[in-house]
Formats: structure tokens, C-alpha cells, sequence
């Protein structure tokens, strides 16, 4: 029984243990530039993986004003489940070819 109950909190720990590392974790993109081709004007919204740093992402807002770059900053931010306050164009801001930095 003793070695049980001992067993059990040992469990316990390990578990807890490996809840705090979790959440704790930073994740693999933070920190890294993605190269993303942009298509403006697209019938859906989408994030298209290619490979590990290369992205398309389709959105529906035209290329005026800087719209659709914010709509790529948005879709990006869903896709990453991260704020869109954590990503920023560093290059392409007129072009449909883009480098992108994530915080």
C-alpha cells in the first residue's frame, strides 16, 4: 500500500513536472523570418505550408493601402495561434514576395 501511495505522488510530479514545461516552452517559430508569396484578391483566406520557412498565404483584401499586408499579418497570427502584434514585414511591402519576421 505504501509503495503505492509513494508511486502515485512520484506520478503526480513527473506529471505536473512535465505541465509547467509545456507551458513554459517557447515555440519553434518565435524568433525566425519566413519568405511568404502573397495572392491578394483570393476567393478564400488560406495559409499554404510549402516548407519550413517558405509560405503562401491568399487573402481577400485588395493590395491598396496596405490592406492586404495587414490581412497577411492577421491570417499569419492564426495560423501561428500567436498575436498579430508579434509579426512584421521586414521586406516586400509593395511586392507579392515577402520576408517576414516573427517575435
Amino acid at each position: 500500500m505504501l509503495l503505492f501511495f509513494l508511486s502515485n505522488i512520484v506520478f503526480r510530479a513527473i506529471f505536473w513536472y512535465n505541465e509547467l514545461y509545456e507551458k513554459t516552452k517557447k515555440p519553434d517559430f518565435i524568433g525566425m523570418k519566413i519568405f511568404v508569396k502573397a495572392k491578394p484578391l483570393a476567393k478564400e483566406e488560406k495559409v499554404e505550408k510549402i516548407d519550413g520557412i517558405n509560405f503562401i498565404v491568399s487573402v481577400k483584401e485588395p493590395p491598396i493601402k496596405g490592406r492586404a499586408n495587414s490581412a497577411i499579418i492577421r491570417a499569419l497570427a492564426e495560423y501561428f495561434k500567436i498575436p498579430s502584434s508579434k509579426i512584421k514585414i521586414i521586406s516586400g511591402h509593395t511586392s507579392r514576395q515577402k520576408i517576414i519576421e516573427i517575435d
